[in-house]
């Protein structure tokens, strides 16, 4: 919302002919966020399951406005490495685009979690209330190995961390507001948070 403010008419995620600005992003996050919260009110975690794309980025901010964690998944992966990683997380739900909606609902019944589509999140919904921001020590998101020594395993980040990270990593690489940076890696690695937030928390444009 503090770069949304600063930068209204930004270009935050560069995905198409017109993208889409950081005044209109945090009015859909806003949305989602209320909507993901009457579903998922517990800290999550919320399995993510997307294609690269503005979608995905916007599903990462609501669910972490909504005050849960998100855990991205690629559909690439194999199922037996996503069970192993449904099973260690325990998530609470399934937010899914419509391409990977067969998939999703899958990886929903293993988890034991209701599936939910992005396209009906992003409905207006006029009598959610207001919902409380995420403290700094709550958990933003979960990350998980590759696994190629034994099991995946599950690194979480905080808002305070991930805000820490950035700092460290907007300084070093010199990131700026005027600035375009493009996401080629899947969002399931942990690198491609750096390089999602190092645009977004400097007013930047993100390709993803």
């Amino acid at each position: 919302d503090t770069i949304a403010g600063q930068y209204p008419e930004n270009i935050a995620l560069d995905d198409g002919p017109s993208g889409i600005r950081y005044g209109e992003l945090a009015r859909l996050v806003s949305g989602a966020a209320g909507n993901i919260y009457n579903v998922c009110p517990g800290a999550g975690p919320v399995i993510l399951m997307f294609g690269h794309g503005a979608d995905m980025i916007a599903a990462m901010l609501s669910v972490m406005r909504a005050g849960a964690c998100y855990l991205p998944l690629d559909p690439s992966h194999s199922l037996e490495r996503l069970r192993a990683i449904i099973d260690a997380a325990v998530p609470a739900l399934v937010i899914s685009d419509q391409a990977n909606q067969d998939f999703a609902e899958e990886i929903a019944e293993i988890a034991g979690a209701p599936a939910v589509l992005w396209d009906d999140l992003m409905r207006p919904n006029p009598e959610a209330p207001p919902i409380p921001y995420p403290a700094a020590d709550d958990l933003a998101y979960i990350v998980f190995t590759s696994g190629s020594t034994g099991k995946p395993l599950g690194v979480t980040h905080s808002h305070r961390t991930l805000l820490g990270k950035m700092l460290i990593y907007t300084n070093a690489e010199r990131y700026r507001w005027d600035e375009k940076i493009a996401l080629v890696s899947s969002y399931s690695v942990g690198a491609s948070q750096a390089i999602i937030y190092g645009a977004l928390l400097n007013g930047g444009a993100l390709l993803p």
